[in-house]
C-alpha cells in the first residue's frame, strides 16, 4: 500500500495536529505501508505527477482547497481529514469548495462524533462516507512523562497564539488568582508580542512564562507539572489538549464546546470545569476550584477510554484497506447540497 499523508504549510503551527500526522506516518510505515509526506510547498506539479501514483492520499487541512486540488491532481482515492470546523468550512466563502471537496473525496474523516453529525447535517450526500477517528493520545508516554521539580501551582495553556486560542484571558485571570499560581504559555504564534504586553499591562508578567514551542516530551512533564490546564478555544478544538491534559492528571478549565465535552466524557473522575463565557473572572473562579491542593484527581490506565495511538492507525489503516479492496477510486459524484 502507497500512501501520501498531504498537508498544508498551516498545520506545522497547530502542534496536536502535526503529531497527529507524524504517528500515522510512523505507525502506518510499521505495518508496511509506503508513506510519503507531502505538504502544501510542494510544487503542484509534482502533486500532479506523483498523485496518481498512490493508493490513497490523505488531506490534512484546515482548508478544503487543498484536497480538491489533490483530487483534480489526480489522485485514485483521496481522504479528506480536515482540521478545522465544520461550521466555518460550510459557511462563505468555504461553502463551495468544502462541498465540492466532500462530494469527491472517497471519504471525509472528522475527529469527533459531533462534528461528524455536523458534516452530515450540513452536507448529507456525505452520510456513509464519513469515518469518525480521534487524534491520537499517548496515554502511556504521558502518564511515564516526570513532572518539573517546581514550587507553586502551574496552570498550563497550550496551543498557536492567535486570537481563537484566548491565552489573553488566561493572562487576565492571573490578576485575580493567589501569588503561588503560575501561567506556562507552551506555543508561538502571532499573538506573542502582543499577549507578552498584556501581561505587563496586567503587572503580571513575573508570574507569566512564555516557553515556545516543546516537544512532546517536554510537552508531556509540563502537562505532568500543571496543577490545571486551560484550553479556552472559542469555535474550533479537536478536544486533544482536554484528553492530554486528563491524562497527565491535571484539572482542565474549558470553553463549552461540544468537542471538549466528548473528550472529558472519556475520562471517569475527571475533574473538568466548562466555562460559558470565559471572562478572566469566570477562569480565574475555576481554576482556583478545581487547582486547589489535592484536587487533581487520581489517574489509572483504566479510567481513560481513548484509543491508543496503536488503535488510531489500525483505524486508519483499516479504512484505507476498505477504500481499495472495495474497489472506491475518485469519482465524479453528484455535487452535495449545501445546506
Amino acid at each position: 500500500m502507497k500512501v501520501a499523508l498531504v498537508t498544508s504549510g498551516q498545520l506545522a503551527n497547530r502542534a496536536g495536529a502535526a503529531r497527529h500526522v507524524r504517528a500515522l506516518a510512523h505507525g502506518l510505515t510499521e505495518r508496511g505501508a509506503d508513506v510519503e509526506l507531502l505538504t502544501q510547498r510542494s510544487p503542484a506539479l509534482l502533486l500532479r505527477l506523483v498523485a496518481s501514483s498512490f493508493d490513497v492520499a490523505d488531506v490534512h487541512s484546515a482548508d478544503a482547497r487543498l484536497a480538491l486540488a489533490v483530487i483534480r491532481g489526480g489522485a485514485r482515492r483521496c481522504v479528506f481529514t480536515p482540521h478545522a470546523p465544520i461550521q466555518r468550512l460550510a459557511a462563505w466563502p468555504h461553502a463551495r469548495t468544502t462541498a465540492t471537496a466532500i462530494a469527491r473525496a472517497s471519504e471525509t474523516v472528522c475527529n469527533s462524533s459531533y462534528e461528524r453529525d455536523v458534516l452530515c447535517e450540513r452536507f448529507p450526500g456525505a452520510v456513509g462516507r464519513v469515518s469518525v477517528i480521534p487524534v491520537t493520545v499517548d496515554v502511556d508516554a504521558i502518564r511515564a512523562a516526570r513532572p518539573f521539580p517546581l514550587t507553586g501551582r502551574v496552570v498550563l495553556a497550550v496551543g498557536r497564539l492567535d486570537r481563537g486560542k484566548r491565552i489573553d484571558r488566561a493572562i487576565a485571570a492571573m490578576a485575580s488568582l493567589e501569588a503561588d499560581f503560575r501561567l506556562v504559555v507552551a506555543g508561538t504564534g502571532p499573538l506573542l508580542h502582543r499577549l507578552q504586553a498584556h501581561a505587563a499591562d496586567l503587572r503580571v508578567s513575573s508570574r507569566v512564562e512564555f516557553v515556545g514551542p516543546v516537544g512532546d516530551a517536554e510537552l508531556y512533564r509540563w502537562l505532568r507539572s500543571a496543577a490545571a490546564v486551560v484550553a479556552l478555544h472559542d469555535d474550533h478544538s479537536s478536544g486533544l489538549h482536554v484528553a492530554e491534559a486528563l491524562a497527565a492528571g491535571a484539572s482542565v478549565v474549558a470553553s463549552e464546546l461540544p468537542v471538549h465535552r466528548e473528550a472529558a466524557a472519556r475520562f471517569a473522575g475527571a475533574r473538568v470545569k466548562f466555562v460559558s463565557r470565559g471572562s478572566p473572572f469566570e477562569v480565574a473562579d475555576a481554576i482556583t476550584e478545581l487547582a486547589r491542593p489535592g484536587a487533581c484527581f487520581a489517574s489509572s490506565a483504566g479510567r481513560a477510554v481513548v484509543p491508543s495511538p496503536d488503535r488510531v492507525v489500525d483505524r486508519v489503516w483499516d479504512l484505507y484497506r476498505r477504500l481499495i479492496e472495495g474497489g472506491r477510486p475518485i469519482t465524479h459524484l453528484p455535487q452535495i447540497r449545501v445546506a
